[in-house]
């Protein structure tokens, strides 16, 4: 697989990419997206339920309640298979994603 418009391997196109992410602080912490929000609530300018435009736009701006409040403890998943098979491409959207602040990593201890 060979690389494409300076994105990582496996990525075709990024576009509705971090041109403005959502980094606005909110009762969560905070959160990056990949979605540029203002084109998107532009985009759905029209669309005929507003509530669930407005409700779409905070959620990607602060992130979803999700209505959990129980213990958070680490959960630990085994890789695919084709991850082993393809560790440079497992590097190179990692790394992506980490430059792009949607994902953190390395971690060499749990970090909970």
């Amino acid at each position: 697989m060979e690389q494409k418009n300076n994105l990582p391997l496996g990525r075709e196109s990024d576009s509705l990419s971090t041109k403005a992410p959502a980094t606005e602080k909110s009762s969560f912490g905070g959160v990056v997206t990949p979605v540029n929000v203002e084109s998107l609530y532009q985009a759905l300018s029209n669309h005929p339920e507003r509530e669930f435009v407005d409700k779409l736009s905070s959620e990607l701006r602060e992130g979803a309640r999700i209505s959990y409040s129980g213990p958070r403890s680490p959960r630990f998943s085994n890789n695919l298979p084709t991850a082993y098979l393809n560790p440079e491409v497992v590097t190179t959207n990692l790394n992506y994603e980490v430059s792009k602040g949607r994902t953190m990593a390395p971690f060499f201890h749990t970090p909970f």
